[in-house]
């Protein structure tokens, strides 16, 4: 049986408030497949790298 290999991305986003910064609303993306976090400093700027994800492989790396 051939096993097709499922290409997809997942991502834990975290938003909070900085109440150092004049309430400035942060945001993360972590890959839950490697761990990587990412930070950003507003909503607009995490849908444009969400976006950019359509132009790379997010592979699942499930053995066969």
């Amino acid at each position: 049986m051939d096993h097709k290999e499922d290409i997809y991305c997942s991502f834990l986003l975290r938003i909070w408030v900085e109440p150092e910064d004049d309430g400035a609303w942060r945001f993360s993306l972590e890959d839950t497949q490697t761990g990587t976090r990412m930070g950003f400093s507003s909503l607009k700027n995490v849908c444009e790298y969400l976006e950019g994800l359509q132009e790379i492989e997010c592979r699942n790396e499930r053995e066969s």
